[in-house]
């Protein structure tokens, strides 16, 4: 997600199409996504999501 300058499209295309669901990696860069726009209890809940899968 580094080389993208706005990760939310490519995250949303993922999810959609059902990329990655099954790893913590998905949910991992999600959760950073909303860190770095101090989403924090969004990212909270992505790290969630990710360790119950």
């Amino acid at each position: 997600m580094d080389h993208v300058k706005d990760a939310k499209p490519l995250l949303k295309k993922m999810e959609k199409n059902r990329i990655g669901l099954k790893r913590s990696a998905f949910y991992m860069a999600y959760a950073l996504y909303y860190e770095k726009h101090k989403r924090f209890e969004d990212a909270e809940n992505m790290y969630r999501l990710g360790t119950q899968k």
